[in-house]
């Protein structure tokens, strides 16, 4: 290049010189924009095509009133949540469930979230026997009161919300456990409709889980949300429409096939025993809950069981508290990314590997195709698009059938969402929320998303980093 040229002029000589390979490149991310949407397409035909089982009013109260509600043990993990945590267990006293117990393990918080517990429920330090088969962190003191008799509270060592839970489970005297947040309300209903799977079909169901939706800008009264209000923090109100899209769509979809890979950690049912065998939660994971269910698909299809299930159900609601300032919501979406990247690697001999059936055909090649590698290639289409358009490579109606095409899409999910969640389950109750939603729906995806794709990219300089930190995550309250 004549070195007198300006800057401008350098560079269109070089888009010139180079305009066949960024056709082609332009054309690649073309293409993989199209399977991209096509993986996303599929979920959504799932929910509306193929017919959620439909379950009977009756089963629900003959478990109520019988002794077919199999027992179950809900473990929440608490680290530093003074704001919330006494809350959050009054809320599951409240539960419409025949048989539970409630542990709570105090992860060597900093906070008072022991002493809290400990004066709003009157505890008593006791000796209380484990079933030691699960490894943890040393149990500093067990803590109960006859008056609450199903309430068990347990101090440990800091060793992390994996083996928190872990100590949780041996702890636990039920074949089923429920894990939650400590920040979590669980509706009053919420336990029985989740358990329907396993007194349906004991033999075959090992996991389920219910959807999240954000408690933020809503008030918990005697454990129960009331009023439902939307945040004033724009950040929350684009927390909610992606959390429906996730719990409405992509899990209820690929639920419908039996081929879902995570339960969140914020409410999920596990089988004892499978849980177990499997190894329990592992612990330094950036991502447990995703690990804890792929280890579970691994270990059913070593055992040749082909009819075991792994369901989400979109009735049962639980309520939690999202992130409202950037940087802590940066850190968690970069953790997340981190831990689904961490999870793929930690289980790739699955992938396309008939052994594991359509997890290891069908769910892993989806989940690399849109999770993994979907951040960066989305990122890079734009970046390749609009120049390859700057330099007149591209027709101006080809990049904005690209960017409609995105667009579009997003928006059409987000919708989607926001009408099955409203038919379901209706959480948010007033019209005028669903209104603001819906705009919500709309501007997210000019923005947010791409905000969110960035991140995820972080999250992969992280795990190329190897750099494992977890951050915290502080509770406003509810």
């Amino acid at each position: 290049m004549n070195s007198g040229q300006t800057l401008a002029e350098q560079l269109q000589g070089y888009l010139t010189l180079y305009a066949q390979e960024i056709e082609w490149l332009s054309l690649f991310f073309l293409i993989n924009t199209l399977v991209i949407v096509f993986f996303q397409v599929f979920p959504v035909l799932l929910v509306l095509f193929i017919p959620s089982e439909e379950r009977d009013p009756e089963d629900e109260w003959m478990c109520l009133t019988t002794e077919l509600a199999p027992a179950v043990a809900i473990l929440i993990p608490a680290y530093n949540e003074e704001p919330v945590i006494t809350k959050t267990v009054h809320a599951l006293m409240a539960l419409k469930y025949p048989r539970y117990q409630i542990i709570v393990i105090n992860d060597g918080s900093k906070d008072k979230t022991l002493a809290n517990l400990i004066e709003e429920f009157e505890l008593h330090e006791v000796h209380y026997a484990s079933d030691y088969r699960l490894s943890h962190q040393a149990i500093q003191g067990v803590y109960c009161n006859p008056v609450f008799s199903n309430l068990i509270v347990l101090d440990k060592v800091n060793g992390g919300k994996s083996d928190a839970i872990n100590a949780g489970i041996n702890y636990s005297r039920t074949d089923y456990f429920c894990v939650m947040d400590g920040d979590t309300i669980l509706e009053d209903a919420s336990l029985l409709k989740v358990m329907m799977p396993f007194v349906l079909d004991p033999d075959n169901t090992v996991a389920a889980g219910g959807t999240v939706c954000v408690v933020n800008g809503s008030t918990v009264n005697h454990g129960v949300v009331d009023p439902v209000r939307l945040p004033g923090n724009i950040l929350a109100l684009f927390q909610i429409v992606e959390y429906l899209r996730a719990f409405m769509i992509a899990r209820n979809g690929w639920s419908r096939l039996n081929m879902l890979t995570l339960i969140s950690g914020a409410f999920g049912i596990f089988k004892k025993e499978i849980a177990i065998e499997a190894g329990g939660y592992p612990v330094g994971s950036m991502g447990e809950d995703l690990e804890l269910i792929m280890n579970i698909h691994q270990l059913m299809r070593r055992k040749a069981n082909t009819d075991y299930k792994v369901v989400a159900i979109p009735e049962p609601v639980c309520w939690t508290e999202v992130p409202e300032t950037w940087r802590i919501f940066c850190n968690q979406r970069m953790r997340w990314q981190q831990g689904a990247i961490d999870s793929f690697f930690n289980h790739w001999r699955m992938f396309l590997n008939p052994v594991y059936g359509r997890i290891g055909l069908f769910a892993l090649p989806m989940t690399f195709v849109v999770d993994i590698l979907g951040p960066i290639t989305e990122v890079l289409g734009y970046v390749v698009i609009t120049i390859s358009y700057l330099a007149g490579i591209l027709s101006p109606q080809t990049w904005l059938a690209y960017i409609a095409l995105i667009t579009l899409f997003g928006i059409f999910t987000s919708l989607l969402s926001l009408w099955l969640e409203e038919r379901w389950n209706s959480s948010y109750r007033e019209v005028r929320n669903y209104v603001r939603l819906v705009f919500m729906a709309i501007i997210e995806n000019l923005g947010y998303r791409q905000i969110c794709n960035l991140l995820r990219i972080g999250g992969w300089i992280r795990f190329i980093r190897k750099n494992r930190v977890w951050g915290e995550m502080p509770r406003k309250g509810f």
